[in-house]
């Protein structure tokens, strides 16, 4: 097994299935990773199904520092990686070409070394998997200072013209939130959208490589509630934080952020208010009690806007 770097956007074989990693913590001889796509072309799309065959697999590990059961593989079970930073898909046809000039615009409008920049999603997976089914675009970038550059190179874009907002449903997957939420919030952010009408998506993760080490959380059950977001800690690098102002909940513990990993809760605007079910989570090094709408059972959708 040869993986160079295991973060976010890597496809990782294990058995029959393409595992994508999450994140950029992974526990000591392990990678954190869901089945994506199984080697008859399916696609696995929602966490409860990828979790349930993770499960199955016995790829359920309890960890401490998270204070929660993880998907994660062991190392050695890995077969190989896929590795989207070297991944050139000019060859998988017209949405493989577009996929390599959306990176070079990034690169260009932003000043970002290629190396940083990823094409991961199904233009990675069909590599090995050459009958697999692509509709859309996804992009990963590595590295803070990497990640930075690239949102302004995307506002760059979003302003020329060169990409476009997205303003009507083009995904099926609505796990968490309703459709309205979905495509209302969609439509205002420029990591998701249309680069010459096929969608795209685009991570921008702070490690330029995978760590051992993560802050601590203790968690402390379900909280459902109103809120409004008053100002972003970190609206475009995952995960996604905001501070929050608490409505009305149904405990009288009240969370001081939001904070998210999945890409429908980024770039959320000022004023927004949300009903919101989720995890409560006390982050031990920080002091902070956060809002984690990530979870099987998760839930949020949009009550009324201030703007």
């Amino acid at each position: 097994m040869n993986c160079d770097i295991i973060v976010d956007g890597v496809l990782v074989k294990v058995r029959d299935y393409l595992w994508i990693v999450k994140g950029c913590y992974h526990p000591r001889n392990h990678v954190i990773a869901l089945p994506r796509y199984g080697l008859d072309n399916t696609k696995i799309k929602e966490f409860g199904e990828s979790y349930r065959i993770a499960r199955e697999y016995g790829f359920i590990l309890f960890d401490e520092n998270l204070d929660t059961s993880i998907p994660a593989i062991p190392l050695n079970l890995v077969e190989y990686c896929l590795n989207p930073f070297n991944n050139d898909p000019r060859h998988l046809g017209v949405l493989g070409e577009k996929a390599w000039r959306l990176k070079q615009l990034i690169a260009e409008y932003g000043g970002i070394d290629l190396e940083y920049i990823g094409v991961t999603g199904s233009l990675l997976a069909k590599k090995i998997l050459p009958g697999l089914e692509v509709g859309d675009i996804d992009i990963i970038v590595r590295g803070r200072e990497e990640s930075i550059k690239a949102y302004r190179a995307l506002k760059k874009l979003r302003a020329n013209g060169i990409v476009s907002s997205i303003n009507s449903p083009v995904y099926r997957e609505l796990e968490i939130q309703d459709p309205r939420t979905r495509l209302e919030l969609m439509r205002k952010r420029v990591l998701e959208g249309l680069f010459d009408k096929t969608p795209y998506s685009i991570r921008l993760i702070p490690c330029l490589k995978q760590t051992e080490k993560t802050s601590r959380i203790k968690r402390l059950g379900w909280w459902t509630g109103t809120i409004e977001v008053v100002e972003p800690i970190q609206s475009y690098i995952m995960p996604y934080q905001y501070k929050i102002r608490v409505i009305g909940g149904n405990s009288n513990q009240e969370p001081r952020v939001l904070i998210s990993y999945r890409m429908r809760f980024s770039e959320l605007p000022r004023g927004l208010i949300l009903w919101v079910k989720g995890i409560l989570e006390y982050h031990v090094d920080e002091g902070v009690l956060k809002l984690c709408p990530d979870h099987p059972g998760s839930k949020a959708r949009i009550q009324e806007t201030t703007t």
